[in-house]
Order: structure tokens, then C-alpha cells, then sequence
């Protein structure tokens, strides 16, 4: 991982709606099936090490079978890329199988998708959540080998492979960077043109502090364009959902503004929201078991052996004391980047208000009678 807060990432997969066509989750525990990755993207915020050993990942599944309490509860593979654990993942969903998880998701960057994964796959209802930063020159500004070669190519051949096969990706996800904000419409352009019929979008930005004024401007134009193909999608009878930070639900661009829907709900971290590291540690979000110890562990909640706190208990550690709409930002990056998990960055302010004004402009398009009636 890189130390430099420029480079601090935003999450890498889609989890809170881990299935759009399916029912929600609404309990979630995510397993670190490996760090090691085979791609180098500039952004990352995982290390490069360990690995989860077969008896540990089993006890993990054990333990999310028995602190979880919903029949929608979710397990969720991560790393690294899991597909390069592809034995342990799929004794991993095998023993959440027979212990009563009947949900799914892997987070991938697709390279390693072949005929036999798919299959595996749709045989268990496993929902693939694929990133993807857009358009080829996009794409490979930030997602690379280690040799420094671009990975688009890599995922397009797999994508077409899995459109082939009719397997639907459950969710795309779009991390945004000030080098990439200019073009997030572009990006949302090609996927939903890519033929995916069940899926869903979400995106995210990078957190740091290298946004700048004009980065900020890029990303509220692309932002407004996004609610210009929407509309168009619209239309025409294609439109993809669009979500703001993964981690929310009720949050697509169509919803955002209408309270009747449910305002975006926070990801309730550490009491609907776990993650399990490779050395067993629990953790109150799926991203930070893949961070090192010195950045994760004063977050750390317990383990697999010691237990973990009540939901009660968790609630009062990790909820905001004073009430507070968290909804907008990520308490994990706020305190890495910021030192305070309950003081939004700046880049979340931001996304949060031009993401506003997105749904604004599509929803006055979609219903010209009522433009002037929506807001905040």
C-alpha cells in the first residue's frame, strides 16, 4: 500500500446491494480470501501480503453463519483478488452453503474469469461485482500489471466471454480519481452499453488530499452528464442504476431526492457490516482487514477467537454519539485521512452536493411539470 494519503483509495467492490436483482441483504460479513493481487492499480489501499489458510477461512464462515441474524445476510470475498484463491473460495461458499448463507458475492477484476468459474457461479447464484474505471485510455491510467501494461483489454475479453455465456454481473464499480472525474460519464456510457441487463453501477472517489478546484468542477460536469444519458437511458427503456457509495443503500441517482424511497442509509459499520482478515481479526467494515495492522488494528473489534461485541455493544462503539447523518462519507477514510471517522473529507462533501444536483437534473428532466420543485 501506498503511504501517501494522495493515494488512499476508496472501496473496491460493491457490497451494500450485493444483488439487485435478487432480495436485499441486510447483514453483511466480508472474508479476505487473499491480499495478493495480479494487478497493480495506482489507487489501492490493500498490502501485498497474507493469506488466509483453509481451517481459518472455514471458522470465518462459521462465524458469520452464527453473527448474523437476517435470512438476506451475505457473505462477501475480498482481497486482493479472490480469483486467485479460486480453491478456497469455492470451499468457502460450499461450507456457507451447508451452514445456511445462501448469498454471495466475489470482488473481482475479472482477468481470471473463465468458463469454469462461470459455471461455478451460476450454479450457486454467486453474484460477480467486477471494477472497472471506464473507456481503455481511462481504465489504464490507474489499473496496470505490475509491469506497468494496462488491464482494460484483459477485462473487456472477459466481459464479452461472460455476456457470451448470458451470466449477468451483479455490479459494476467505478473508483474515481482527479485524473478520471472529467470522464466518469464516459465511463457510465460504455457499460451501460455493454449489454448487461441486471446490473448496477456504483462509484466512489479516492480519498485524499490531492482534489483539487479544478478536479472538483471535472467531476460535478461529468457528473450532470451522467444525468443527461440517464435520462436519454430513460427513455428509451435501458436505464442502468447509478449509485453513490456502495457502502449506502437507497442511493441511486433516480431515488436520491425522494424521502418516500428511504434517504441513503449508512453502512451501520461493525453492527450490519464485518470483515474478517486473513489472521482472523473482526473488523467493523469489509475494507480494512485488508489494510496493515498499524491502520487497522485501532479499529479492530475483536477476533475469531476472542469473540466479538454484542450489536448493542457495537452500536454505541461505532455510531455516530450525537445523531448525526453519516451517510455521505466513509468513517474509515474520514479517520485515516481526516483522524476523525464523524468529520466527512472534503471529496465526500463534494461528490455528496454534485451528486445532488445530478438527480436534480434528471428527475426535472424525466418530470419537466415538477422541475423546480426537487431539492436537497
Amino acid at each position: 500500500m501506498k503511504k501517501n494519503k494522495n493515494h488512499l483509495a476508496a472501496q473496491e467492490c460493491s457490497v451494500a446491494d450485493p444483488a439487485s436483482h435478487h432480495v436485499r441483504s441486510d447483514e453483511f460479513v466480508s472474508l479476505s480470501i487473499t491480499e495478493r493481487c495480479n494487478i497493480n492499480c495506482s489507487y489501492c489501499f490493500a498490502r501485498k501480503g497474507g493469506e488466509i489458510p483453509l481451517d481459518r477461512a472455514l471458522e470465518a464462515v462459521n462465524f458469520a453463519a452464527a453473527n448474523t441474524n437476517s435470512p438476506n445476510a451475505a457473505l462477501i470475498a475480498f482481497g486482493g483478488e479472490p480469483l486467485l484463491r479460486w480453491d478456497l473460495l469455492k470451499a468457502v461458499i460450499l461450507r456457507a452453503k451447508e451452514n445456511g448463507i445462501a448469498k454471495f458475492s466475489v470482488c473481482s477484476n475479472a482477468i481470471l474469469i473463465n468458463d469454469e468459474k462461470i459455471d461455478f457461479f451460476m450454479a450457486n447464484d454467486v453474484d460477480l461485482l467486477v471494477s472497472i474505471d471506464g473507456v481503455a485510455d481511462v481504465h489504464d491510467l490507474e489499473r496496470v500489471t505490475y509491469s506497468g501494461r494496462g488491464t482494460f483489454d484483459l477485462v473487456k475479453k472477459r466481459l464479452d466471454l461472460m455476456r457470451k455465456r448470458n451470466f449477468q454481473v451483479n455490479c459494476f464499480r467505478f473508483s474515481v480519481t482527479p485524473r478520471t472525474a472529467a470522464r466518469l460519464d464516459e465511463a457510465y456510457a460504455f457499460v451501460t452499453n455493454l449489454g448487461f441487463t441486471r446490473s448496477h453501477i456504483t462509484t466512489m472517489p479516492v480519498a485524499g488530499d490531492n482534489w483539487t478546484d479544478q478536479a472538483y468542477q471535472s467531476l460535478r460536469s461529468a457528473l450532470l452528464r451522467i444525468a443527461e444519458i440517464g435520462y436519454k437511458a430513460h427513455r428509451e427503456g435501458r436505464y442502468m442504476p447509478f449509485r453513490y457509495n456502495e457502502c449506502l443503500s437507497n442511493n441511486d441517482l433516480m431515488q436520491a431526492l425522494f424521502p418516500s424511497e428511504g434517504r441513503a442509509e449508512s453502512c451501520m459499520w461493525g453492527e450490519k457490516m464485518m470483515g474478517v482478515s486473513s489472521d482472523g481479526g473482526v473488523y467493523p467494515c469489509y475494507i480494512l482487514p485488508e489494510m496493515s495492522p498499524k491502520e487497522r488494528d485501532p479499529f479492530k473489534m475483536g477476533s475469531l477467537d476472542e469473540g466479538i461485541p454484542t450489536a448493542l455493544e457495537r452500536r454505541k462503539l461505532w455510531n455516530s454519539p450525537d445523531g448525526r447523518n453519516l451517510a455521505r462519507s466513509c468513517h474509515v477514510w474520514n479517520a485515516l485521512v481526516g483522524g476523525d471517522p464523524f468529520r466527512p473529507l472534503p471529496i465526500y462533501k463534494h461528490f455528496y452536493r454534485y451528486y445532488i444536483e445530478a438527480a436534480i437534473r434528471l428527475m426535472s428532466l424525466i418530470h419537466p411539470e415538477n422541475a423546480g420543485q426537487y431539492k436537497e
